[in-house]
């Protein structure tokens, strides 16, 4: 059996050790970034300890607001558009209730401004007219319906609420602390939640930077804003 033997070139040595030099280089690069990423995350943890977790907050307060549902609408030959409403819906919607869609991230306002009164017998709902106040060149589009307001209640955006199993809660900040507290949610749309029980007027609600949060969290408020539901 002949055992074949490759003698290195001059040329391949050299490619050799430039690729073991380039491997070295690599690993000491990612060393060094792994200790710079340390040293940010251990001066984090002193800057938290010593000054706080950052947070923003909303002084809570009661406010009258309007939920919404989604749904689809189609272009009419006079360039309005129309939908169709479920019986429900019509019980809370009415004609002259405001509407918005999004069209390349703006938002155009618009008005239902009539509601059939008897059901249309092929879809099995009710057919309204939608109008707004520009022109919209897309065939079908979605918007969003106000169906139904709630007066002096209390309203967060659904992004703020963390839930567990069939319970929600919120973060609040007593006395620089952070500490965690269960709300009940008595209604929502796709962005906001209506809460009856949980929290108070003057609560400080913490609508930024809870994700960093456990309880008894020592903070400090770089923020505070004023919830407009």
């Amino acid at each position: 059996m002949r055992i074949l033997k490759h003698t290195f070139g001059k040329r391949e040595i050299i490619y050799l050790c430039i690729i073991l030099i380039l491997l070295a280089v690599i690993r000491m690069k990612k060393t060094q970034i792994t200790i710079e990423r340390n040293k940010k995350i251990i001066s984090m943890i002193n800057e938290f300890r010593d000054k706080g977790i950052p947070v923003e907050i909303d002084i809570a307060s009661v406010q009258d607001v309007f939920l919404y549902e989604k749904t689809t609408i189609l272009k009419s030959v006079d360039n309005n558009f129309y939908g169709y409403l479920t019986r429900v819906q019509k019980k809370e919607i009415k004609p002259g209730a405001k509407v918005y869609t999004k069209i390349n991230g703006k938002k155009i306002y618009g008005v239902i401004f009539e509601i059939a009164d008897n059901l249309d017998m092929s879809e099995g709902m009710f057919k309204s007219k939608v109008k707004f106040q520009e022109p919209i060149n897309d065939e079908k589009i979605v918007i969003y319906m106000q169906v139904k307001e709630y007066k002096n209640v209390f309203a967060y955006d659904n992004s703020i609420l963390q839930r567990e199993e069939h319970r929600t809660y919120l973060w609040k900040i007593k006395d620089n602390k952070a500490y965690k507290i269960e709300v009940y949610v008595c209604a929502r749309d796709v962005t906001k939640s209506i809460i009856d029980k949980g929290i108070v007027s003057g609560d400080e609600v913490v609508i930024k930077g809870a994700s960093m949060l456990s309880e008894g969290d020592f903070v400090r408020i770089v923020k505070t804003s004023e919830n407009k539901g």
